[in-house]
């Protein structure tokens, strides 16, 4: 394979339109090829529709685990080690417990995209959105490495997407920004 040929297989898949294989079998294969290339208005290209993206996440996963089991181990240090007051050890208790409730109750998050809306699910907390309602779509990552994501509305308040349905990296602007919904990304 030269470099053209490898430049205009990248700049095809960057194009949406995938590198395709021609095999020719015998007379009438090679008679509607010719026809296809004599006129190629009559060629029919399916249109590209993205398919539906889906994102699913349970807490009970392995960094929840790595999570709750290094701040055990921090209570442990204080409490055993360092023979800290059973009032602090009491505080730093209290604030991993909802971590270690979300692994006991294996909270469910989910986001959907299809072609006309996105939804998401957190537990029992859900809302779904169509494009048509959407103006765009406000993304930005915060200092501590977290996305969050709110869409403003045409008409309506804006809605915040719970941070257990974002996926990670960009994967959520490609799929929005598939669907003609503008996203502007800060950070």
């Amino acid at each position: 394979m030269t470099s053209s040929q490898t430049f205009a297989h990248f700049l095809r898949h960057e194009n949406g339109r995938p590198q395709v294989t021609q095999v020719l079998e015998g007379s009438v294969d090679f008679v509607n090829f010719a026809i296809s290339l004599a006129n190629p208005a009559k060629l029919r290209h399916a249109p590209h529709m993205p398919e539906t993206f889906t994102h699913r996440r349970t807490s009970r996963n392995a960094s929840s685990y790595v999570m709750v089991a290094f701040a055990i181990i921090g209570l442990l240090v204080l409490m055993f080690g360092l023979q800290a007051h059973p009032f602090v050890v009491a505080l730093f208790g209290v604030l991993i417990a909802p971590a270690i409730w979300s692994i006991i109750a294996n909270t469910k998050a989910h986001l959907s995209i299809d072609e006309t809306s996105i939804s998401w699910q957190v537990g029992s907390r859900g809302d779904s959105v169509d494009f048509d309602d959407i103006d765009f779509v406000r993304a930005r990552t915060a200092l501590d490495l977290s996305q969050r994501v709110a869409i403003f509305r045409n008409s309506g308040p804006k809605l915040h997407i719970p941070g257990p349905c974002l996926p990670s990296g960009r994967q959520l602007d490609e799929a929005l920004e598939a669907r003609g919904v503008t996203v502007k990304r800060l950070f």
